[in-house]
């Protein structure tokens, strides 16, 4: 909601390992989608791990707002 209601934002990402099933599962949940695969970019105990971007435009979030899926003031959003 800040990045979107507050900053005026098009569009909020983030990057997550992509061995993070809940992590995954979660930001999914909430309305964002997988934009990309970045293969071997960290290195960690000498080996390479991926990360997955995934990303919310502010019109998929506004229409999760319009849907209840969103909250508004700690409350689900009604639609007024």
């Amino acid at each position: 909601a800040w990045a979107f209601e507050d900053m005026g934002a098009h569009r909020a990402w983030l990057d997550c390992k992509d061995y993070n099933a809940r992590a995954l599962h979660l930001y999914e949940s909430e309305g964002m989608v997988r934009e990309a695969l970045i293969r071997e970019t960290i290195l960690y105990r000498n080996a390479y791990e991926n990360l997955v971007i995934l990303g919310i435009l502010d019109r998929e979030y506004s229409a999760r707002k319009r849907a209840g899926l969103e909250l508004e003031g700690g409350q689900p959003h009604d639609g007024r």
